[in-house]
């Protein structure tokens, strides 16, 4: 596998990451409430109990001024961070998401040049490689195929020059060269795993008719010989 080394244009590319960067934001906020209850709340409740003028109270009010100003801007400092964190943090998993879609995609297609390259530090690597494995057996499986319809196309042509030239012996030799052809094309496709509706041949594919079966056409060229 590959990986791409040109920086990151866009660190958001995926509403995959606002969604983790809103859970965290209201895990922080929740932590922030706890903590700021634990904090203030005995301060607030000295206040507003308290007469206006005693020493509890004065303490109080000047201690809850001094939390006010000591914690929030590290709050809020700690805040920025986090959310900064999650953004690039949200962007390793999403930015390889994001291109292991669009390959799968262009696979769907019927690509099968794609190759998904991850960068240096992003993660879902064991995952991209399999898509790239997976490619790759493909790969081999149509190149089979292409392989083994290329000879049935060029044996056909033979055949159909002997069927002119009357040649039955050559004819039969073809047929059962043909036969073996088709026969490995045939395991080649049942290496495809499909559902069973979606085996059948659709209705409007075309059906190519021939005046005789091939073997038949040997024994006319035959008799035509005797």
């Amino acid at each position: 596998m590959k990986l791409l080394n040109f920086p990151r244009r866009k660190y958001i590319v995926d509403d995959l990451q606002y969604r983790l960067l809103l859970t965290s934001l209201l895990y922080v906020l929740a932590v922030v409430l706890i903590f700021a209850g634990a904090l203030f709340m005995p301060l607030i409740l000295t206040l507003r109990d308290g007469a206006a003028a005693s020493p509890e109270v004065a303490e109080a009010a000047r201690q809850f001024l001094a939390f006010h100003n000591r914690v929030w801007p590290p709050v809020l400092a700690l805040v920025a961070l986090l959310v900064i964190h999650n953004i690039v943090f949200s962007h390793r998993i999403a930015g390889p998401l994001y291109r292991i879609r669009s390959e799968l995609k262009k696979i769907g297609d019927g690509n099968l040049f794609v190759q998904v390259r991850l960068r240096k530090n992003d993660y879902l690597d064991k995952e991209a490689l399999s898509v790239n494995e997976m490619v790759e057996s493909l790969r081999t499986k149509v190149r089979s195929i292409e392989h083994n319809q290329k000879k049935a196309s060029a044996l056909l042509v033979e055949l159909q020059r002997s069927l002119i030239q009357g040649s039955a012996d050559e004819m039969t030799g073809q047929i059962d060269e043909l036969g073996g052809i088709l026969g490995r094309l045939r395991d080649s496709v049942d290496q495809f795993q499909v559902p069973r509706d979606m085996t059948r041949a659709p209705e409007t594919a075309p059906v190519v008719e021939t005046a005789k079966p091939p073997r038949e056409a040997v024994g006319a060229v035959a008799s035509r010989g005797a």
